[in-house]
């Protein structure tokens, strides 16, 4: 496979826009760039503690509209959803007698097949692969 340079990165923004969402959706994270929307079970949790607050008014949508070009990259990315790289650690100090998991990066065996049979290029291949930096980013997140 060719390598492609890295100088078009900045122009996927969408891309790492989903990936950023799947990892924190997998991991159970915040974006903490959104604000916190409070839904009628925050609602009855505050009440249950004697403090009074409201839903929010608007419902704002989760998704993401991605450019028709980029879906099948988007949906190679989600197809290897199974195929991280993982550390297990057991007990240890450094996470308070928690064990932990964690991710690598994907399995480039998995990648490649899964990139070939869906018929993506180069480019693709390596879009997938911007995809999983900024998943990795959002999982090294505290």
């Amino acid at each position: 496979m060719a390598r492609v340079g890295r100088e078009w990165w900045g122009a996927t923004g969408k891309l790492r826009e989903v990936a950023a969402a799947w990892a924190r959706r997998v991991t159970g994270k915040r974006d903490a760039s959104k604000p916190t929307r409070l839904d009628a079970a925050d609602v009855e949790a505050f009440a249950a503690l004697g403090v009074t607050v409201e839903a929010d008014p608007v419902t704002v949508s989760d998704d993401i509209v991605v450019a028709r070009a980029n879906a099948p990259v988007v949906e190679a990315f989600v197809a290897l959803a199974t195929q991280w790289r993982c550390l297990a650690f057991a007990y240890s100090f450094a996470t308070e007698g928690t064990g932990r998991v964690v991710r690598t990066g994907l399995d480039y065996a998995a990648l490649d097949v899964v990139c070939r049979r869906r018929g993506l290029d180069d480019r693709q291949f390596e879009e997938v692969r911007l995809m999983e930096a900024e998943a990795l980013a959002v999982f090294a997140e505290g």
